[in-house]
């Protein structure tokens, strides 16, 4: 396992070939297959063209970043590319705060006006959906109740131990690379 600080290539380029430097700099990054087991996950090339012009390729494994991930990093880039301290942003509202101003505005009656228009627009409960002519029952069967499945396995101490050095030289939890791996298996 690779233990490896990340390091970023610097690409000095001269006015005349910097696009296509870029380019193959790029090229070089979308071809790029990523080792996992070493632990490497992220390419990052800076393209200087000129004192004032540069160009930032990134490249990753899916493993590493979503979408949510990709617009959070993309805005701080944004941020202290601007200039802006964090300290002017605001504070975004976290789940358990904006839940209990929700109950609070629909206990102090300030959300009864949507309410009203949502119940006069939804009033109606749609008819149910015919079964489907390959079905092989003739009516819907109403549910009581509802089966559950539970699989369970246990993981050798060694694997666990190894799991968790795994984690701390990523900077991460066992459980973030367990459900990591549920959702790799899970995509397959």
């Amino acid at each position: 396992m690779s233990s490896e600080v990340f390091q970023l290539t610097v690409l000095q380029t001269s006015a005349g070939t910097a696009d296509v430097d870029a380019q193959k700099a790029f090229d070089r990054i979308k071809q790029y297959e990523y080792p996992l087991e070493a632990g490497d996950t992220l390419q990052a090339t800076l393209v200087r063209h000129d004192k004032q012009r540069h160009t930032l390729i990134l490249g990753f494994h899916n493993v590493v970043m979503d979408v949510v991930s990709i617009a959070l990093a993309l805005g701080n880039i944004a941020r202290e590319y601007q200039s802006q301290p964090p300290s002017q942003l605001p504070t975004p509202t976290l789940y358990p705060d904006y839940t209990c101003q929700g109950m609070n505005d629909i206990r102090d009656g300030h959300l009864n006006s949507s309410i009203d228009y949502w119940v006069k627009h939804f009033d109606l409960v749609p008819e149910v959906l015919p079964l489907l002519p390959v079905t092989k029952v003739r009516a819907r069967q109403s549910h009581r109740a509802h089966d559950h499945h539970y699989i369970s396995r246990e993981l050798r101490s060694e694997l666990v131990r190894s799991i968790a050095r795994v984690g701390q030289v990523h900077g991460v939890s066992s459980m973030y690379l367990y459900i990591t791996t549920l959702q790799v298996f899970a995509a397959c």
